[in-house]
C-alpha cells in the first residue's frame, strides 16, 4: 500500500508538470487525470497479472485430477476463485489510499449518482479481470509452463488497460486497438465515470453494457475452453 502511495504522488507530479507545460487539455482535465490516476493504485489489484497458482500447481503436477471428481460445477468454482481473488485484496487496501487523495484534493467528488455508477463499474471490472484471470489458468492445460502467456497477457492488462498511462491520452490507433480488447473494461471505464470524464447517463450506460459483454462473453469462452481441455487431458505425475 506504502509503495501504490508513493506511485500516486510520482504519477500525479508527472502529469502537473506536463499540464503546466501546456498539455492539451481536450481530452482530460488536470483533476479528472490526478483523479483516474489515484483510483487505478487503488485498485491495483484488481487487474489480472497472473491465474491461479494453486491451481497452475495443480495442473503441473497432476492433482487436478482431484479437482476433476469433485460433484461441483468446476468452471463456476474456478470462476468464483478467480473472482475472489479480484475483490478482496483491493477491499484491505483502497480505503486508504483513497482517504489519503481525497485529503490532497486530488479525488473530486462527481455526485451520488455517478458515483454509485462507479462502484457498479468497478464490481463488473472485477468480473471481466476475473474472467481474463481464469483464461490465463486454463491455458496451463496446452502448455508446459504458462509464464510465457501469463508474462504477455500481464503485460497487455496492465497497458491496455489504462496503468501505464490514461487510455485518452493514447494514439488515435491505439485507443482503436483497445476498443476491440476486454482489458479497457478492468480500469479504464469505470476510473474514468468516477473521475467525472464519463459523465453523462447514456454514457454511463453504454460503459456498463460494455462490461456486461465481456463478463459474459469471457465466462462462456472459458467453460468452453475447460469443456475441450478436459476432453483430451493427460495427467501427469504420481
Amino acid at each position: 500500500m506504502g509503495t501504490q502511495i508513493f506511485w500516486g504522488f510520482l504519477r500525479t507530479m508527472i502529469f502537473v508538470a506536463f499540464f503546466a507545460g501546456g498539455i492539451s487539455t481536450d481530452t482530460m482535465t488536470l483533476a479528472q487525470t490526478c483523479a483516474y490516476i489515484w483510483y487505478s493504485q487503488a485498485f491495483l489489484a484488481i487487474i489480472p497479472l497472473r491465474g491461479d497458482a494453486e491451481l497452475t500447481q495443480m495442473i503441473r503436477s497432476g492433482n487436478v485430477c482431484f479437482e476433476l471428481l469433485r460433484p461441483v460445477d468446476l468452471p463456476s468454482m474456478w470462476y468464483a476463485r478467480s473472482l475472489a481473488m479480484r475483490i478482496a485484496p483491493p477491499l484491505l487496501r483502497c480505503f486508504p489510499i483513497l482517504i489519503l487523495a481525497a485529503a490532497c484534493g486530488q479525488l473530486p467528488f462527481v455526485g451520488i449518482s455517478r458515483t454509485a455508477a462507479g462502484i457498479v463499474s468497478i464490481f463488473l471490472a472485477t468480473t471481466v479481470s476475473a474472467g481474463i484471470g481464469l483464461l490465463m489458468t486454463i491455458s496451463q492445460f496446452k502448455t508446459i509452463s504458462g509464464q510465457g502467456i501469463q508474462t504477455i497477457a500481464s503485460v497487455a492488462a496492465t497497458l491496455f488497460s489504462g496503468m501505464v498511462i490514461p487510455l485518452p491520452f493514447l494514439p488515435g490507433w491505439m485507443q482503436a486497438i483497445n476498443y476491440m480488447l476486454p482489458f479497457r473494461c478492468v480500469c479504464d471505464l469505470p476510473f474514468r465515470i468516477l473521475s467525472g470524464h464519463i459523465h453523462s447517463t447514456q454514457e454511463i450506460a453504454f460503459t456498463i453494457a460494455i462490461q456486461l459483454f465481456w463478463t459474459i462473453a469471457l465466462i462462456l469462452f472459458a467453460r468452453l475452453c475447460m469443456k475441450r481441455s478436459f476432453k483430451h487431458i493427460v495427467i501427469q505425475g504420481g
